[in-house]
């Protein structure tokens, strides 16, 4: 007689979709589905429990709006809409970083995509976006939470959105938050003392890391003989290689561009290996500027893991939470650079949150360059890890 036996496939063995599905929809009502109003339904069609990153799930909300800048919503012409939306700082050092979602269980809510993005010019857009999930999730020795990591992409939804109904809803989203004259006195002064010292750090801190950052820049002098015998001289302009650097942001490209005369370190900063300097000039410039204001308070709604908030048409103001607070002081520092990371201006484009924690923002960095280069956490470290472990 022979025994059969029956082993069940792991549960993370099974393809990204057959574990998770994520579902765009419209709205019943006719008037919230013109006002760029969609439904979003998440369901766990595996046998154990997942675990959702809130910064990254569009069910949980804050005064209203997502925790940053993850859907994809794009005209006809497939140009993304500009997003007006906060960005919620969350540590990951609690399992309140995520939503636990139960096998056979469904999670469904409505978001408001115009007090996010820009859909005033109203018309055709596509929306969609990938939702990151993780099982097994455990504690490393950063004190972060983190587990087996895998990415669910939605379908695309087609919806029409009316003009006037989201310049309505951009005006609400960019009405000014409501804080006394000055915003630091919205702060208890144990916090306004812990405050002042990271904000005196930030520009020590910063400073260090841009100057880090010049000594890693080089220019490769090259001599090229034309087919008449003469020498032509160009500049190609390099990174130096550095564990630090690429343990952050990737590998280098090494562009092989050259240049008739020899560029300077801050022309070259739109090139990828570069890019993260011109983060650092412009975080520089920000802490220094007088606009740049703090206040203590967020949403009753925050996560209670929360450390701070930074809106879009609030420049230069970051909201400080509770728990921002309990982090020790190279935290707060980080949590401070990467919140001035999300302004936009002349000198630099916003940073996203596409990974939290420094494992998650290493990681990235082999899996994603381009957004390990434009994710704030990862801007963040890098100058921590610049001033505390640089002799």
């Amino acid at each position: 007689m022979v025994a059969l036996v029956m082993w069940a496939q792991p549960s993370h063995a099974l393809d990204a979709s057959e574990r998770l599905s994520v579902v765009l929809s419209k709205p019943d009502s006719a008037r919230d589905a013109d006002a760029g109003a969609v439904v979003v339904t998440i369901t766990n069609k595996s046998s154990e429990p997942l675990f959702l990153p809130k910064f990254r799930t569009p069910l949980n909300k804050v005064d209203g709006h997502i925790h940053g800048h993850f859907m994809d919503v794009k005209n006809d012409e497939g140009k993304q809409a500009e997003f007006i939306g906060i960005f919620v700082d969350i540590l990951p050092v609690g399992m309140s970083f995520y939503t636990r979602i139960e096998p056979g269980q469904s999670l469904s809510g409505t978001i408001k995509l115009s007090r996010d993005y820009d859909l005033s010019e109203g018309g055709n857009f596509k929306v969609s976006y990938e939702q990151p999930f993780e099982d097994n999730v455990q504690f490393d020795e950063y004190g972060e939470v983190h587990g087996h990591s895998d990415t669910v992409t939605s379908n695309v939804l087609d919806i029409w959105v009316s003009a006037s109904l989201a310049a309505a809803a951009k005006k609400l989203a960019f009405a000014p938050t409501a804080l006394p004259d000055i915003p630091e006195l919205s702060c208890k002064p144990e916090q306004m003392a812990a405050l002042f010292t990271a904000r005196m750090s930030i520009a020590s801190w910063v400073s260090k890391a841009e100057g880090y950052a010049k000594n890693l820049y080089d220019v490769e002098k090259i001599q090229i003989e034309d087919n008449d015998g003469r020498i032509d001289t160009r500049y190609r302009p390099r990174m130096k290689p550095d564990f630090k650097y690429q343990y952050w942001f990737g590998a280098l490209d090494n562009d092989q561009q050259t240049y008739d005369l020899r560029p300077s370190y801050s022309s070259v900063w739109d090139k990828d290996d570069f890019y993260p300097f011109k983060q650092l000039n412009a975080i520089s410039k920000r802490a220094a500027n007088p606009d740049f204001h703090y206040s203590c308070g967020c949403p009753v709604e925050s996560d209670p893991l929360s450390g701070a908030m930074a809106r879009t048409n609030d420049p230069y103001l970051v909201l400080i939470c509770d728990f921002y607070f309990e982090i020790d002081k190279g935290q707060q520092v980080q949590t401070l650079v990467h919140e001035l990371s999300h302004f936009h201006d002349e000198d630099a484009d916003s940073a996203y949150d596409y990974a939290y924690g420094r494992q998650a923002a290493h990681a990235l960095a082999t899996s994603d360059r381009k957004k390990a280069l434009r994710n704030a956490d990862t801007i963040g470290f890098f100058v921590q890890d610049v001033v505390e472990n640089t002799q």
